[in-house]
């Protein structure tokens, strides 16, 4: 039918590498800083709660090196304690995703403080509801 005088020349698009940013030694500063001062500002039980609550979480996803994703189908029955130093107990948890499941372990004991704060803060929830994005 003719609609093109000449075929045009299609150039194959270029492909950039989608990085992933990392917290700086200051954005995690800034971050820190600025969720204590978010906490301290109330003195209500049911307003400090979700503060602390997403605080602990942050704090988890930090120290473990999982995936949101991952977090997000973590159930308390995932997460399981061993004594392989003398000193403290290891923090280890079973996440899954499409790929299939693994072990993690924490990169400190205080992983298990975020946890039981969590869980004093908990009345029949999941512990993956807190780490969901909007």
């Amino acid at each position: 039918m003719q609609y093109l005088e000449e075929v045009p020349n299609f150039s194959a698009p270029s492909r950039k590498d989608n990085v992933r940013l990392e917290f700086s030694r200051q954005d995690w500063s800034k971050l820190t800083r600025h969720a204590r001062h978010w906490m301290a500002g109330t003195n209500h039980p049911s307003v400090l709660r979700d503060p602390t609550l997403l605080w602990n979480s942050i704090l988890i996803l930090a120290n473990k090196g999982i995936r949101v994703g991952e977090a997000r189908t973590l159930r308390w029955k995932n997460v399981r304690t061993e004594q392989r130093h003398a000193n403290e107990p290891t923090v280890i948890f079973y996440v899954s995703d499409k790929t299939g499941g693994r072990e993690v372990v924490a990169r400190n004991a205080e992983v298990l403080d975020y946890l039981q704060r969590i869980k004093s803060l908990m009345t029949n929830r999941t512990l993956g509801i807190y780490f969901c994005s909007p």
